[in-house]
């Protein structure tokens, strides 16, 4: 299940604020601060609603009587 939704991650390229931050940081010259610190910003949100999302789903999904 974990390499499912890592999989999913990662086609659907979706940002993630700690990994996609190595790849920023080589760009770090073109980008200005407010850029980025913005993009962290949206990118940490997006990262905690759907990693809530997806542990409230799984842990349902475990729980719910057959």
């Amino acid at each position: 299940m974990v390499w499912l939704l890592a999989f999913v991650v990662g086609v659907g390229r979706y940002a993630h604020c700690i990994a996609t931050s190595g790849e920023i940081l080589v760009l770090a010259d073109r980008l200005g601060a407010v850029v980025y610190l913005h993009w962290l910003l949206l990118a940490t949100l997006g990262n905690i609603v759907g990693g809530v999302l997806m542990v409230s789903l799984l842990n349902y999904g475990q729980m719910r009587e057959a």
